[in-house]
């Protein structure tokens, strides 16, 4: 049986979101893995309800583009901390621009993590009978580990 270290759980936010990291925390407990949050911003629209905010962008000059990817993050991580705090697991959290897909699986790679886990459907999608949201679909498509796509 594969040993489970590091487990990747992509957030954003979404109810979908709410089930995996409850999933994926259930699993960390259970291996003593370390559980590493990763949102994702696409655009602004991307971040729900921060719209009135600055666009977020790749061009923010530093330290102010950092800064506010890091309160993004800060709003998004709030939604789990009680599970989190329940869980009791090691965790690290993480906030990057670009791909959503492609940014889960690059950084499962660069942090040679042992499973990703992630909603059926994010906040972006509306939930099909048998269609998986466009980014579980990439995810799972584009990964070289586990990923476990936690339904609603």
């Amino acid at each position: 049986m594969a040993v489970l270290r590091k487990i990747l759980v992509a957030v954003d936010g979404s109810e979908a979101s709410v089930k995996a990291t409850d999933f994926a925390l259930t699993i960390a407990k259970n291996n003593e893995a370390e559980a590493i949050f990763l949102h994702v911003i696409e655009s602004a629209k991307a971040a729900k309800g921060l719209e009135e905010e600055v666009a977020p962008t790749q061009r923010l000059p530093e330290p102010a583009g950092k800064i506010y990817l890091e309160s993004i993050l800060q709003k998004v991580m709030k939604r789990y901390e009680t599970l989190i705090q329940r869980g009791g697991v090691k965790h690290t959290e993480k906030v990057l621009v670009g791909k959503p897909a492609d940014k889960i699986v690059e950084t499962a790679k660069k942090l040679k993590v042992d499973m990703i886990v992630l909603g059926f459907v994010g906040v972006k999608g509306v939930r099909k009978v048998g269609v998986l949201g466009s980014v579980s679909r990439a995810v799972s498509e584009k990964s070289t580990v586990p990923v476990t796509i936690v339904p609603l």
